[in-house]
């Protein structure tokens, strides 16, 4: 059984759409969606967004299903200066960075078999792909200057927040495990604090996002901007998926 793994609700939306489903339950706080993608059985879940989620979900995943393979899509910064937005990075090894921006020891290196699988795939079907490294962090990198200080420490390609959580949990299983990440900011510039966003949204509802972007207007092009590449992405998203799933 195939299992794709996605984050966020915008990332399911675009999914789902394209799924036949034949069953619908949540388990732990865990969306799981069983039914036919591109012809074949699968398990889409929505993880949320964040380690602590990533990590929850993945064993929720464990006690319902034996994967044959687990493909975790969705997006993520760039590091690299070189990749652009929509770029496919299929990472190769997946650091895990505390809350102070140190490497910590353990490493998790996906499965190269399927992964190299994928980014033939991926080729084929005219996307832009390339291999690298990711790096997880516990809150969203939206500094040029921070992500440039990331890239010069640690030389990978992209960053996340739900990668390695899930690395964790599968790859001590001999489950093979594809992560792919698409390009929803780029490393030379500034994106919107996503980290703040939450933050007010949590503590104060959507009238406090409002009286946020009332108080700070220029930030209103800039959540506009990065939600149009979020959109792009997760149509890129089930693009890739589709074309996974018939050929993995």
């Amino acid at each position: 059984m195939i299992v794709i793994i996605v984050a966020s609700e915008q990332e399911n939306r675009f999914l789902e759409k394209r799924i036949s489903i034949e069953n619908r339950s949540i388990h732990g706080g865990t969306l799981f969606l069983e039914g036919l993608l591109g012809g074949k059985k699968i398990i889409a879940v929505k993880s949320g967004i964040g380690i602590k989620k990533a990590k929850s979900a993945a064993k929720q995943t464990l006690k319902r299903y034996l994967p044959s393979v687990v493909i975790s899509i969705g997006a993520a910064g760039a590091l690299d200066p070189k990749l652009s937005l929509g770029d496919c990075v299929i990472v190769e090894n997946i650091l895990r960075i505390s809350k102070n921006l140190q490497k910590e020891k353990i490493k998790y290196t996906c499965d190269e078999t399927f992964s190299k699988k994928a980014l033939s795939c991926i080729k084929a079907g005219s996307s832009s792909a390339t291999k690298g490294d990711c790096l997880t962090t516990r809150a969203f990198i939206n500094l040029k200057d921070m992500k440039k200080s990331l890239f010069s420490t640690y030389n990978a390609q992209v960053i996340d927040m739900e990668s390695s959580a899930l690395a964790e949990i599968f790859c001590p299983e001999k489950i093979p495990f594809v992560d792919i990440r698409i390009i929803s900011d780029t490393a030379d510039r500034d994106v919107i604090d996503m980290n703040l966003l939450h933050e007010i949204k949590r503590s104060s509802g959507i009238a406090g996002m409002i009286l946020h972007f009332i108080k700070n207007p220029k930030e209103v092009l800039s959540a506009w901007r990065f939600k149009i590449a979020l959109n792009r992405v997760s149509i890129q998203i089930v693009k890739i998926a589709e074309t996974l799933v018939k050929e993995l």
